[in-house]
């Protein structure tokens, strides 16, 4: 999968107009000849998500599942939005596309729809910029593969910050009865369930050697990508 990305990546950063960073923290060129601001960014601290974004990731995952004959298959969105100095704020979301490829153990992403679709995203906001990736497993494994691992770790390089977000989607949470809660609830810092569906969030710095487990927020606000979703 992480080949894919890249070229998503890349895809992406290439219609935003944005050189993608070798090395090091990214600097700004100013336009009006004023000496260059070097705009660092610290570690993440916590990963902001408007509660379209969310309910646009259960949902879609929950109708994915559904799917006859496709419901243990794969799935994922890449994430659109705002880098902040020490937070990820997701205001959008590219879904893997009714022409990705997938399976059980991977998922090809549309790269080429989601290219355009950030284009057409970005005309409300020109900030927009990819954050990470969410995509989903079978089974119980509520963390990055090792396979993920070795694909994300060169992935973040082209990241802004050289740092990307990873939530991994799972079906095995405690319904709402069992756990004597309300529908959507958060048992963890960096999890979040509604019904069975579940989702645990990750980071993943240039030159970490794993996965750092992150906070996670909720705030009111749409999914600008949602009424782009039938690509």
């Amino acid at each position: 999968m992480w080949q894919t990305l890249v070229k998503t990546a890349r895809q992406l950063l290439s219609q935003m107009g944005r050189s993608i960073p070798r090395s090091g923290p990214e600097t700004l060129r100013p336009r009006s000849g004023r000496p260059a601001q070097l705009n660092t960014y610290n570690p993440l601290e916590r990963v902001v998500l408007t509660d379209e974004v969310g309910r646009t990731l259960f949902e879609e995952y929950g109708q994915h599942r559904s799917a006859q004959g496709r419901g243990n298959d794969e799935t994922g969105w890449v994430l659109l939005g705002l880098r902040e100095r020490n937070e990820a704020v997701v205001l959008a979301t590219l879904p893997a596309g009714t022409a990705a490829d997938a399976s059980v153990s991977h998922v090809r992403f549309n790269s080429s729809a989601q290219a355009v679709a950030s284009r057409i995203v970005r005309q409300s906001d020109r900030r927009l910029t990819i954050l990470g990736v969410v995509h989903t497993h079978p089974g119980s494994l509520r963390h990055p593969s090792d396979g993920d691992f070795r694909g994300d770790s060169q992935w973040v390089r082209v990241l802004r910050g050289q740092e990307g977000i990873f939530g991994i989607g799972t079906a095995d949470a405690k319904t709402a009865s069992e756990a004597g809660v309300r529908p959507s609830y958060q048992p963890h810092p960096n999890v979040q369930c509604w019904g069975e569906l579940r989702f645990s969030w990750y980071t993943l710095r240039l030159g970490q050697r794993q996965y750092r487990p992150i906070p996670l927020e909720m705030v009111y606000g749409p999914d600008l990508a949602r009424p782009l979703h039938c690509f």
